[in-house]
C-alpha cells in the first residue's frame, strides 16, 4: 500500500497479478478507507488471495475457465440458471435480462471472460440510463450481477466481488422515482370490459381474453399468477384459491367470500372448462401441451384490443392495482391482512393501495361493489351463463 501524494492525498493499494505479471492498483479512499489500520482488513484479504494464487501457479495449475470465450460462459451460465429455475426461466433471463449485456460485450469487442474489466461495470451501467426508466435499468442490473457473480465463483472473470456488490459497487441500482399506482374508475373498466367482449366475438376462438380480465380485476392477482392457476387450486366449500406468488416463491390464499361474481364466474367456467388443467385454459397443443397460456400471447392481444381506445398504454397490471385499491380502501383489514391476499410488502400497501378513494366503502360489502361495477358484472355473467 502506498499513500499517493497530490492534492487530493490518495491511499492506494497495489499488487502485481500472479496470471498476467501486470501492476493493478486500487483506490483505498474509494472504497471508504482513511487510513492504513482502517483498510487493515481488506490488506490482508487481498494478501490471502495473492499468497494462494502464487501457491497455485507453483504447483502448475492455472486458473481454470479464464480463457474460456463469453459465448461459452453464456450457454454454461443458462444450464446452470435452467437447473436451479427452469428452461423456460433460463431462456427469458438471457432474451429480457441478459440481452443488454451480450450486446455490449460485442461492441466492445470482449471475447474472453479475462478481458473485462471493472472499468466496463460502470461504461454499461452509463449506457442503460440512456433510453430506459430506473426499475428496468434495475433489473438489467440485477441479472447482470447474478452471471459475474457465478462467473467469479468459477474463476472466468478477473474483476473481484466488491466491484459487483456493495457500497462502492460499480454496478450500483439506481433509486427509482416513487409512484403511485394507476388505479381505473368505474367507466374505463367497463370500456376495458366492453373492448375485451368486441375482440372475443370477432375473434370466435378458445383462446377468451375475457376470463383473464375479470379474474385479475377481481382477485387482484398478477396477470402470470392468475394464467398458472390450475382447477384442482379453486376450492368453492372453503371460498379460497391457492395462487403460487410469481415475485414472492410462496403460495397464498386468495379469499373468494367478499366476491359473489367470483364465484359465479368461476362456477361457469368450469362448466367450459373441458380438459383444461388451468382456469384460463391451457396453452395450444404442441411443446406447450398441458402447460398455462403465455403471457407474451395475452399480453399481444391486449394491446391489439387496446390500440384504439384512450386506455392504450396500459398494460394487465392496472386490473392489479385497481382491484387491490379499491379493496384497501373499502375494507376495513389491516395491512398484514392486505400482504397476505395480494402478495407484497406492507410498506406498500401503505404508501401505496391506502389511497383516499372516497364513497367506496359505501358501495357494498362485495369487490365488485367496490369498484363500480356490480350491476354490470351481474349483467354480463348471466348472458355467460345463459
Amino acid at each position: 500500500m502506498r499513500r499517493r501524494r497530490d492534492t487530493r492525498d490518495v491511499l492506494e493499494m497495489q499488487w502485481v497479478d500472479p496470471d498476467t505479471g501486470k501492476k493493478q492498483q486500487k483506490s483505498l479512499t474509494k472504497m471508504g478507507y482513511k487510513s492504513k489500520s482502517d483498510a487493515m482488513k481488506e490488506l490482508i484479504k487481498k494478501s490471502k488471495e495473492l499468497k494462494a494464487a502464487k501457491e497455485r501457479i507453483d504447483k502448475g495449475q492455472r486458473r481454470e475457465g479464464i480463457d474460456e470465450e463469453w459465448t461459452t460462459i453464456f450457454k454454461d451460465y443458462l444450464k446452470h440458471y435452467a437447473a436451479e429455475n427452469s428452461e423456460d426461466a433460463a431462456n427469458r433471463n438471457k432474451r429480457d435480462w441478459l440481452c443488454r449485456w451480450e450486446k455490449f460485450l460485442e461492441a466492445k469487442r470482449i471475447a474472453r471472460g479475462a478481458h473485462l474489466k471493472s472499468a466496463h461495470l460502470s461504461e454499461f451501467r452509463l449506457q442503460l440510463s440512456k433510453d430506459l426508466g430506473k426499475r428496468t435499468r434495475n433489473r438489467h442490473l440485477d441479472a447482470v450481477k447474478a452471471l459475474l457473480k457465478w462467473c467469479i465463483d468459477r474463476g472466468n472473470v478477473r474483476i473481484e466481488l466488491s466491484d459487483i456488490q456493495g457500497t462502492f459497487s460499480k454496478l450500483k441500482h439506481y433509486k427509482p422515482d416513487e409512484q403511485a399506482p394507476v388505479v381505473l374508475e368505474a367507466a374505463d373498466i367497463m370500456l376495458i370490459i366492453n373492448a375485451v367482449q368486441k375482440r372475443d366475438k370477432q375473434r370466435k376462438s378458445n383462446n377468451a381474453l375475457l376470463p383473464f380480465v375479470l379474474l385479475c380485476l377481481l382477485t387482484g392477482a398478477r396477470p402470470s399468477e392468475v394464467l398458472s392457476i390450475r382447477w384442482e387450486h379453486v376450492y368453492f366449500e372453503r371460498k379460497q384459491i391457492l395462487v403460487w406468488g410469481a415475485k414472492t416463491k410462496r403460495q397464498r390464499a386468495v379469499p373468494m367470500h367478499d366476491s359473489e361474481a367470483l364465484i359465479k364466474l368461476l362456477e361457469i367456467l368450469e362448466k367450459r372448462k373441458g380438459n383444461a388443467v388451468h382456469i384460463c385454459g391451457d396453452a395450444p397443443k404442441g411443446k406447450q401441451k398441458g402447460k398455462p397460456r403465455r403471457l407474451f400471447s395475452i399480453r399481444k392481444s391486449w394491446d391489439t384490443m387496446l390500440k384504439k381506445t384512450k386506455l392504450k398504454d396500459h398494460t394487465p397490471k392496472v386490473l392489479r392495482s385497481t382491484c387491490i385499491a379499491h379493496v384497501a380502501s373499502g375494507t376495513t383489514e389491516p395491512e398484514y391482512l392486505l400482504e397476505a391476499r395480494f402478495g407484497h410488502g406492507r410498506d406498500v400497501s401503505k404508501a401505496h393501495y391506502r389511497q383516499p378513494l372516497h364513497g367506496v366503502q359505501a358501495r357494498g360489502s362485495t369487490v365488485e361493489a367496490w369498484l363500480g361495477v356490480k350491476k354490470e358484472l351481474d349483467a354480463l355473467l348471466a348472458s355467460m351463463d345463459s
